[in-house]
């Protein structure tokens, strides 16, 4: 459920119900109609304003005078909705639907024939998602006043829900349509608004960017919004910026950018991180600019230090953090891109997105086991094959073992776990360069051909990024929070099957080395300065007291995940098992179409080993 519709003041056609007769029949003093007025204006100031709890406040004073009054209980039940919004809860629509239910029955007369109150019930039902209820009450509203044009935009947004788009989009142009021709009020504004974006966004679900394009500009047109509601409005500048890259028109969504800092203002974090993020595409040379995303990103990193507590580098938005330390690495300052990447794992260690970014960083600098460590826990952070981040992370752990002496087999196989999810995410076309990639290697391993030339791997799927860099900082969040409670359980799960199997090995008399546990870190970068081959580190002990100063400390183990290879202390990174020694993974698939019969093929979901460095 939008909160546009929550946060727009009252229409003023609802004042003659402050002045009505009460629930109970009696007619109200003249005392009892001020007061009951005055608390009206209040909660509508506080609706305008934004300041959800004392508008909650001055529409309990209105109740409290007059039960059945229609715009007390209806802007009551809406501060109550945008206070759970605010606060991602659902306590306060709950008691909004049991107020609304008991007005309804005990001032049946008043109320039930004012669909004000059946539209309430109807959004509050929307947002704690009993759709069929909603139904139910928009439909009883719709009888009542079938001209309305907000029951319409209620409708779509329904249907939305219901999985409808088809309907839901006839429902949000019949909005647009029963909207007067003339001047529109501030709640109609809202109400066109609401309803060309919800349409924009169904034109781009479709893949139709142009009609999408077309609404979000009509939307952008209208007046504007209060600087109150300006995320809302940044929102909106965005979805268009979006659009116009999806377009491939970098160009006119950089311009996009100048009129969004003109309309809202430079310093809105939103706005400046999805212009960073447009500067950081290599896909568009003429606007590639890793220096001014620079400038950008260290803008919303410096709104947030000075925010109210400070900055806290376990908790917020990790995007700003990875973003400027991409922008690093292109603007080749490895050093500060390690910083900044460092406070990214730390809020989103459940995120494939900064260990790709670390691996990467790595790779480039030669630390090549710190870049397998990376792409190794990318690829165990994956649930699915079809996942956009699990082929980047697999191409990594094949650079990286194409970098190191006599494992082009275990290059090539990495290749086709890539090309087999990218199949699995419908990008054939890579999935074909990778498979091309993979015979290369295998040739060379059976030394059959020259090796080929070594490259970095794929760039992360724009649409990834893009999809993050399109949603609120608090959707980041809770998007970040729901990968780490989901990672936590399967380590407790992966924890529980490597105790049973190791007390099943013990029975036999099989004994394995204990492991340490290991913290969220990232090892420094060494010294980029001269490195022009690849120099692999010699293998070290580990000690989990080892201090983070030596650039060239091997890591520990990533943790007892059932089917990993580890080295703990006092080992050296090599082969401790046989794959076939681990528990299976999913249904293995078997080689691509094409790939030449016979050859070593490791299928996606199997155990896979470490590279024996030089």
């Amino acid at each position: 459920m939008s909160k546009r519709s929550s946060d727009s003041p009252p229409s003023k056609k609802y004042k003659r119900h402050a002045h009505t007769p009460s629930g109970s029949g009696a007619v109200q003093s003249p005392f009892a109609l001020v007061t009951t007025d005055t608390w009206l204006g209040c909660g509508r100031c506080a609706q305008l304003f934004g300041l959800t709890p004392l508008a909650i406040t001055s529409f309990e004073a209105v109740l409290t005078h007059d039960p059945a009054n229609m715009e007390g209980l209806t802007g009551l039940a809406a501060a109550l909705r945008a206070h759970d919004i605010d606060l991602n809860q659902t306590l306060g629509t709950q008691k909004a639907i049991d107020m609304l239910t008991r007005a309804l029955s005990t001032h049946a007369r008043a109320l039930g024939t004012l669909f004000e109150v059946f539209k309430e019930l109807a959004e509050c039902h929307l947002l704690i998602g009993l759709s069929d209820q909603s139904q139910v009450y928009l439909h009883k509203a719709l009888e009542l006043r079938p001209e309305d044009s907000s029951l319409w935009l209620l409708s779509g947004q329904l249907l939305i829900r219901l999985g409808q788009p088809a309907k839901a989009t006839e429902s949000f142009k019949n909005a647009l349509f029963k909207l007067p021709h003339q001047k529109l009020s501030p709640e109609e504004v809202d109400i066109a608004r609401s309803a060309h974006a919800e349409l924009a966004a169904i034109a781009a679900a479709e893949g139709n960017i142009d009609m999408a394009t077309q609404e979000l500009m009509a939307t952008l047109h209208l007046p504007p919004l209060p600087p109150t509601r300006s995320d809302e409005h940044a929102a909106l500048w965005c979805a268009l910026l979006t659009a116009r890259e999806r377009a491939d028109d970098i160009g006119g969504a950089i311009s996009a950018c100048e009129n969004g800092y003109r309309a809202i203002g430079l310093d809105h974090p939103r706005l400046l991180v999805t212009n960073a993020h447009l500067l950081l595409l290599a896909s568009a040379p003429q606007f590639y600019n890793p220096a001014l995303a620079i400038v950008l990103l260290e803008k919303v990193i410096a709104q947030e230090k000075a925010a109210p507590g400070g900055l806290n580098e376990g908790e917020g938005d990790f995007l700003p953090w990875y973003l400027l330390g991409k922008a690093y690495t292109l603007a080749d300052q490895p050093t500060k891109a390690y910083e900044v990447y460092q406070v990214a794992i730390t809020r989103a260690s459940s995120s494939p997105l900064p260990w790709l970014a670390v691996g990467l960083l790595y790779l480039q600098l030669a630390q090549l086991s710190d870049a397998f460590e990376a792409y190794s826990q990318a690829a165990k952070l994956q649930t699915d094959d079809n996942s956009l981040a699990i082929a980047p992370a697999w191409e990594g752990l094949s650079c990286v073992y194409e970098r190191c002496d006599n494992q082009f087999v275990d290059a090539a196989d990495a290749c086709l776990r890539a090309a087999s999810c990218y199949r699995a995410s419908g990008n054939t076309r890579a999935a074909a360069e990778v498979e091309a990639r993979a015979r290369e290697l295998s040739l060379a391993a059976r030394k059959e051909g020259p090796p080929p030339a070594l490259r970095n791997p794929s760039e992360l799927p724009t649409a990834l990024l893009r999809d993050l860099v399109n949603v609120s900082p608090s959707v980041r969040i809770e998007t970040v929070k729901h990968q780490r409670e989901l990672h936590a359980r399967n380590q407790q799960q992966a924890q529980a099957q490597a105790q049973v199997q190791q007390q099943a090995q013990a029975r036999r008399g099989v004994q394995y080395p204990a492991q340490a546990a290991r913290p969220v870190v990232l090892p420094p970068v060494a010294p980029a300065n001269g490195i022009t081959t690849p120099q692999v580190r010699p293998a070290q002990q580990w000690s989990p007291n080892a201090s983070m100063a030596h650039p060239h400390q091997p890591q520990p183990p990533m943790g007892p995940t059932p089917g990993a290879y580890y080295y703990g202390p006092g080992q050296s990174l090599q082969h401790m098992m046989s794959p076939h020694q681990h528990p299976p993974g999913p249904m293995p698939r078997g080689p691509p179409e094409g790939y030449p019969p016979g050859q070593h093929f490791v299928p996606v979901g199997q155990s896979y080993p470490p590279p024996q460095w030089r």
